[in-house]
């Protein structure tokens, strides 16, 4: 996909003649959590409406990242798609999320490079520098005022190899210190971090406001008197941010009901084509809900799905996938196409088949039931935290459990049994239970499983749930 695009200024920021003295109003419209958002050519085209029509005069549009990935397209493209919806929206500064970072350091380099926004990073740092082209922060100037812009990512994220993601503490206070020297009385942190982190950022003498990302939900909130805002996932709702002074306002801009950008629609649909995301791979007879508290309670088919694709696709006992990593989306019905099955985890990981003893197997699964926070992502007082085919977990509603039967049998604690999952599940400290001296053998990317569950027909066969009331 060619685009034609205006070349950006990388250089660094004179503060000399700069108005960031000014009280009049700034105002911020701020973004993050794209991902699969772009595979619906629609949704990006109003989000794109929306970015361009509100917040009146010269807004600051901010992208607190994971726009490049995870995404059916962002397989195919490695994250260049993202850029035809950048060039429509023109963010004036973007942060770095955990998943820009999907398709490797060279990718996410070229990427945000081609991207008119200004990467901003404090912390995610390669050979003792920001990554890439970045600056630690940035002052956007408007004829009304001007801001001082920080970003920092969760330090607990996954990156590749060479990189490290530091204190985001600390690379706050000290740009900061330093926007503060260079005149600035308005300080927004772009924070795709998660809660805990994100609640320590805004007790941080200095900051403003942050426009969040990472954590998927619609919110906002006040620490220490400083506004929070987190837009959700896939292009749910944009955050006007309003900074008048002393004060700063917020405000939402609903996505949905934004009329659609058709140029945008245009070329993420043509791409969509080009890389034969459209073809037909199946057929649903009953509509595939996606409800994410009813499948971290184990009572919901998609993610039952999933795990039951990775049981066939590793020809195994029992199939796992960390429930985190199936995404968010409209139902699915009728008619199924290459990239509503990918859709469903839209992540280049290969499948592994492991091999287990029964005591490792039941150790794993009864792990996966947590009462600890997370179990807030349920309906009741457990989660679970893996998505389960050919076992069923008995578990009391105290989030006890009680029975683990593998085709309604007890797991024999010396027998060996095999397991199909991703590499996330097997190289991730989440569960304990296996790793990488468990793999038996790796496949192809894990979302192939899936299409073939889809293109043989054998969808029929799943099942609900995995979990039944002890």
């Amino acid at each position: 996909m060619a685009i034609e695009r205006e070349s950006v200024d990388r250089t660094a920021y004179d503060p000399s003649g700069s108005r960031a003295t000014r009280d009049e109003l700034v105002r911020v419209l701020h973004f993050a959590d794209l991902e699969v958002g772009l595979d619906s050519p629609e949704r990006a085209g109003s989000l794109a409406t929306v970015l361009n029509e509100a917040g009146g005069r010269e807004p600051i549009v901010t992208d607190g990242g994971d726009t490049l990935a995870p995404g059916v397209l962002a397989l195919s493209t490695r994250g260049t798609h993202a850029l035809a919806f950048h060039d429509a929206v023109s963010p004036d500064v973007a942060t770095f999320g955990n998943h820009d970072f999907d398709h490797g350091r060279t990718a996410a380099r070229e990427v945000t490079w081609e991207s008119p926004a200004r990467y901003v990073t404090g912390n995610v740092m390669e050979g003792g520098q920001a990554f890439g082209d970045a600056a630690p922060w940035t002052i956007v100037d408007r004829s009304d005022g001007a801001l001082g812009v920080v970003g920092v990512t969760d330090p607990e994220s996954s990156v590749p190899e060479g990189l490290t993601v530091e204190d985001p503490v600390r690379a706050v206070r000290l740009a900061v210190s330093e926007l503060h020297d260079h005149g600035v009385r308005a300080v927004l942190v772009l924070a795709h971090a998660g809660d805990d982190v994100v609640r320590t950022l805004a007790r941080q003498q200095g900051v403003d406001a942050i426009a969040a990302g990472h954590v998927h939900r619609v919110g906002r909130e006040r620490v220490s008197g400083t506004p929070i805002v987190r837009p959700g996932v896939n292009g749910e709702v944009v955050w006007e941010l309003d900074f008048d002074g002393e004060r700063v306002t917020t405000d939402d801009h609903d996505v949905e009901r934004a009329e659609v950008n058709e140029s945008v629609a245009e070329v993420l649909q043509a791409e969509r084509y080009r890389v034969g995301l459209e073809d037909t791979v199946g057929y649903l007879d009953e509509p595939l809900e996606r409800d994410s508290r009813r499948r971290f309670s184990g009572v919901e088919r998609a993610g039952c799905l999933v795990a039951a694709a990775y049981r066939d696709g590793a020809s195994a006992d029992v199939g796992v996938v960390d429930t985190r990593a199936i995404r968010e989306g409209p139902r699915l019905k009728g008619t199924v196409s290459r990239a509503d099955a990918i859709g469903l985890v839209p992540f280049g990981a290969p499948l592994c088949r492991l091999t287990v003893t029964g005591r490792t197997l039941e150790r794993l699964l009864r792990e996966s039931v947590v009462t600890d926070d997370r179990a807030t992502r349920g309906t009741g007082a457990y989660a679970c935290w893996l998505q389960v085919a050919g076992a069923t977990l008995h578990v009391a509603a105290g989030g006890a459990v009680e029975r683990v039967r593998v085709d309604g049998e007890p797991i024999d604690a010396n027998r060996e049994y095999v397991v199909g999952t991703n590499t996330y599940v097997v190289d991730s400290d989440e569960f304990p239970a296996v790793d990488g001296r468990h793999v038996l053998a790796k496949g192809e990317d894990q979302y192939e499983a899936v299409v073939a569950l889809f293109e043989t027909g054998r969808v029929a066969g799943v099942p609900h749930r995995f979990v039944e009331p002890a």
